[in-house]
């Protein structure tokens, strides 16, 4: 049974109003506004959200979030709350594509994203040229190919440089440059050096961002790995079955921002590594959606190792047989 008061303390109004309605048409303090769908509203909003309840001052509608879903889906208290809970897939579920953007999510500066998608198309060229065979030859070794360096964008970067994107000064080291893309621009390149630590650098002035966003197609599973070359490996392998993406090394409270995004599939995948960080990861979403079952890496740490071992015909067979048995809550 589920607990429906743990249920409304979790779920944020405004983010599941904006999953449906787009954008609020203005902010004030914890207050987000929108046209009322459920009467002609004119032009100044009269539909209003907090954290645990909504209200509209126009025609009077109001509640939690459990009434929101059963006024906005026409449903049953008992439906709504299956929905929000997660113990049956959405009633209705919009389709996610290319050209569907995250709304509510504030992206870097426009300035930054200019600057940053001029130095991506740079720096994808610098790795497909003679200058990137070196780079090429590692990505493949790792089971990413050309198709998916060109699919994902991937740069490099022959030296340590600086650069300005926006007003932001970056300092971009040696190494792979992997952008995260939404609607088409990136929220935050991150590079994988050659050598040194740490292995992984952000370039200063990104955002938190689903890394595989704009590859998304809707399909009924989201599978979450722990890093962008697992994602980008497991995209090639399953991605006809599978939506693939991961956060990364993104918080909670930026975890929480892609909510509009994640409610949108009936089934959430946990691909993490096999190691206490996987676990633990494992763990942070079970207790917050029965959406989520863990699909464990079968051999290795994580997938690229798995890939390393089974190759690609085995590694497909083993998610294939493994997508309707789930190890954890569910």
């Amino acid at each position: 049974m589920t607990d429906t008061q743990a249920l409304k303390e979790r779920v944020d109004c405004r983010i599941l109003i904006a999953t449906e309605l787009g954008d609020p048409v203005q902010r004030s303090g914890s207050a987000w506004q929108w046209r009322c769908p459920f009467h002609a509203d004119g032009r100044t909003p009269s539909l209003t959200a907090w954290q645990d309840g909504w209200k509209c001052f126009g025609c009077g509608a109001h509640g939690d979030a459990i009434a929101w879903v059963m006024k906005r889906r026409n449903l049953t208290f008992l439906e709504a709350v299956q929905a929000l809970g997660g113990a049956d897939p959405l009633p209705t579920r919009p389709q996610v594509t290319r050209s569907t953007p995250l709304r509510v999510r504030e992206p870097p500066s426009a300035d930054w994203r200019q600057d940053a998608l001029g130095a991506v198309e740079t720096l994808h060229l610098h790795l497909l040229g003679p200058e990137g065979e070196r780079a090429r030859e590692y990505l493949h070794r790792r089971g990413i190919t050309d198709e998916d360096i060109r699919l994902w964008k991937l740069g490099y970067i022959p030296a340590d440089r600086l650069a300005r994107w926006g007003d932001v000064e970056v300092k971009l080291p040696r190494g792979i440059a992997i952008p995260a893309l939404v609607g088409g621009v990136p929220w935050y390149v991150k590079v994988r050096r050659p050598t040194g630590g740490p292995k992984y650098i952000q370039a200063k002035g990104g955002r938190s961002a689903l890394f595989g966003h704009d590859l998304l197609q809707g399909k009924a599973d989201l599978l979450l790995c722990e890093g962008e070359f697992d994602a980008i490996l497991m995209r090639r392998i399953v991605g006809d079955v599978l939506d693939v993406a991961t956060f990364g090394s993104a918080s909670e409270s930026d975890i929480r921002l892609w909510l509009p995004v994640l409610v949108q599939y009936p089934s959430l995948l946990l691909g993490f590594d096999n190691d206490a960080a996987g676990e633990r990861a494992r763990q942070w979403w079970y207790e917050r959606t029965r959406r989520a079952h863990g699909l464990l890496v079968p051999t290795g740490k994580d997938w690229t190792e798995a890939w390393l071992k089974l190759g690609d015909e085995g590694l497909r067979e083993y998610v294939l047989e493994n997508i309707g048995a789930r190890d954890g809550q569910g």
